[in-house]
């Protein structure tokens, strides 16, 4: 460590210096490119930190720095960064956007971009053999194809998830840069952010939110940034030119790109959806040509299927992942069942959530703080959690939608209505978790909070039997299914079945 003397046309400047690195950071800090060197006073070029002497007032080799540059390592204005933009002066853009985005980083008390709400698993599963792994690398090599060899104009280059709430789409688009040892980008919607710009212009928003990601800025401060001055200079600039500076900043990145970009149906706007869907789209396909072939993933989630397309009506990569099974109830419980019998465990809480990844992750923190829990205990607690999610007006559709479903009515033959409130809440196989059931049939209401352990609905869920006496549980559930049919009235067969006695005239739901 020395404290370097260096003449420049602004005086005389003193700074520590630590590393060689670091003295060539200080220069470009005064206005130099990364290759310029100092000189001494007989004008003998030093280039390491060790061949310099703390006693000596060292020169900056024969260089005048343009103005832009002096502008961009003394005070930015907000100008500065959109000037450098224009004129293609990216590496110098990259170095004033950082200053910039350094007013933005936050106090430290904003929801950390890389923790799930409630925090889920130290691990991730990664399904039965490794199936979720695969089916992932499946879709990535699929979309590069599609953009490698188009067939048409209306190629994918974009991947959807729809999946209902809780089923685990933030923690994949955390997890898969991991998965897939890619370097990742994610960008969400939710949070409660201010959502003004996106929903003006979603192909800009979208690129400087990427830019501000880079440059490790949390989402709910990139707002912040493009409202201020320096932000919407850069709303002003042209599509084209903030997209040739994104794509140039991914290609210095040397691994391939995933960009995880969730709840996107936050924006609520269909047109503006699609137009993110379309810009996303883009930097894919810019990254492959222009950065040697570098592929940019683009994942995006939603609570819904409507959006999933772009502008001009080019495809979505429609990708459902792997449903989560007993392995995944085992990975979440590890951390939470202590020296308890993981068998039992996982009964307790396959029961109160299913296959249902938050339910799972209230269920193990509910066995985590009962001392003795028990399948009502643990629905309980879980039931509880949910109640502050979800309003009690969704319950009476969620309570018509199991009965039609018992009926045999497909989800797209059910009232417009109950479509709408619940697909935000269904799994890829359109199933609720089993708290939201019991809540929608009054098994446990807001009222009180105990689960009638008397109730057949409870019976169905209740897996005591399941992995000591399976044929003493498929009894149980068969009794309790036909006790909870008969109270509402339901056929033995579904709806889709006509069963015609020769002979006999019958009501076709006789049955």
């Amino acid at each position: 460590m020395k404290i370097i003397q260096l003449q420049t046309t602004d005086g005389l400047q003193k700074r520590v210096i630590r590393s060689t690195q670091n003295l060539r950071d200080w220069l470009e800090e005064l206005g130099a490119p990364s290759s310029s060197y100092v000189l001494d006073a007989n004008n003998v070029q030093r280039t390491d930190l060790e061949d310099l002497d703390e006693n000596v007032v060292y020169s900056l080799a024969a260089f005048s720095p343009s103005r832009k540059r002096k502008r961009v390592s003394s005070e930015l204005s907000s100008s500065t960064l959109a000037e450098l933009i224009h004129s293609r002066s990216f590496d110098e853009a990259w170095q004033a956007l950082e200053k910039l985005s350094r007013h933005y980083l936050g106090d430290g008390n904003e929801t950390h971009d890389t923790i799930c709400n409630p925090l889920k698993i130290s691990r991730t599963w990664k399904g039965k053999d490794g199936a979720l792994v695969k089916s992932l690398r499946d879709v990535c090599d699929e979309v590069k194809k599609s953009i490698q060899y188009p067939k048409d104009g209306r190629a994918g280059r974009v991947v959807g998830i729809r999946l209902g709430s809780g089923c685990g789409k933030s923690h994949l688009l955390l997890e898969a840069p991991r998965i897939l040892q890619q370097h990742g980008i994610y960008i969400t919607y939710n949070l409660d952010q201010l959502l003004t710009f996106d929903c003006q212009d979603g192909s800009k928003a979208v690129l400087l939110r990427t830019l501000l990601r880079l440059a490790k800025l949390p989402n709910k401060m990139c707002p912040r940034f493009i409202g201020s001055e320096a932000g919407q200079l850069l709303m002003k600039l042209d599509t084209l030119l903030l997209r040739a500076f994104v794509v140039h900043q991914l290609g210095m990145i040397e691994s391939s790109i995933f960009i995880g970009v969730d709840e996107i149906m936050e924006l609520q706007h269909q047109l503006v959806v699609k137009a993110v869907l379309s810009e996303l789209g883009e930097v894919a396909v810019n990254c492959y040509h222009h950065n040697n072939h570098q592929q940019c993933n683009v994942f995006v989630s939603s609570l819904k299927e409507e959006p999933f397309s772009t502008a001009s009506g080019r495809r979505i990569f429609r990708w459902s992942p792997p449903v989560p099974d007993e392995s995944a109830a085992e990975l979440i419980l590890q951390p939470y069942t202590h020296d308890r019998d993981l068998n039992r465990c996982k009964v307790l809480a396959i029961s109160a959530a299913g296959f249902h990844f938050r339910s799972l992750v209230f269920a193990a923190q509910a066995i985590a703080q009962d001392m003795a829990p028990s399948v009502q205990s643990i629905l309980n607690s879980v039931i509880h959690r949910w109640r502050e999610r979800v309003p009690e007006s969704l319950f009476a559709a969620m309570r018509d939608y199991v009965l039609d479903s018992c009926r045999g009515l497909p989800l797209h033959r059910q009232s417009v209505q109950v479509h709408a409130m619940l697909e935000s809440y269904l799994d890829e196989k359109l199933s609720l978790p089993p708290p939201l059931i019991l809540g929608a049939f009054g098994v446990a209401n807001a009222g009180n909070e105990e689960v009638d352990g008397a109730s057949p609905l409870f019976g169905l869920f209740n897996c005591d039997f399941a992995y000591t006496d399976p044929a003493k549980h498929l009894e149980q559930f068969g009794l309790h299914f036909d006790i909870f049919r008969h109270s509402h009235d339901l056929s033995v067969l579904s709806s889709e079945v006509h069963v015609a006695v020769r002979g006999v005239k019958k009501d076709p739901a006789w049955y």
